[in-house]
């Protein structure tokens, strides 16, 4: 059997920024002896690259701006994050990309890695994120690492 995997939420307190935060919660709710590992990152630099370095699998969850409907779930892999176009914004002082460019130069990227950035959407509709976009996303997940569990692979969905 492969080892866990650590989901890694990325955010702040602030508005739906939290919605990292929110899937490792539900996740750790609805699987709470699951194969996933969570953890909630509020400083991208610190945190998330040291969860990076001792992760052989991982999935980040962040709130994204790239102008998109409020809620829209964005899968990502490392080699999306290179044709980002600028607008696709973190809300954080470092983004997740920088970060794992960061990481990467120090040869500390899993080898198993995916992203999920959930659209905050422009005010006010970033107060009112929706519950049932939390939901799916962990049951998600939780499809992900139970694959990951049988194959040693990450992989998206193919219909999510």
């Amino acid at each position: 059997m492969c080892s866990a995997v650590s989901v890694l939420g990325v955010g702040t307190a602030a508005g739906a920024d939290d919605v990292g935060w929110r899937v490792v919660e539900h996740l750790h709710r609805r699987f709470p002896d699951g194969p996933g590992r969570g953890l909630s990152c509020r400083r991208v630099m610190a945190e998330l690259m040291v969860a990076l370095a001792t992760a052989p699998a991982a999935v980040i969850v962040d709130a994204a701006c790239a102008g998109g409907r409020s809620g829209e779930i964005y899968r990502l892999t490392t080699a999306d994050l290179t044709r980002l176009p600028r607008r696709f914004i973190s809300s954080h002082g470092l983004s997740v990309a920088e970060a794992l460019a960061l990481a990467g130069a120090l040869e500390q990227v899993p080898p198993e890695l995916l992203i999920y950035g959930v659209e905050m959407g422009a005010p006010p509709r970033t107060a009112r994120l929706k519950e049932r976009v939390v939901t799916a996303l962990a049951a998600e997940i939780q499809a992900v690492i139970t694959a990951y569990q049988r194959t040693g692979r990450l992989r998206f969905p193919l219909s999510p």
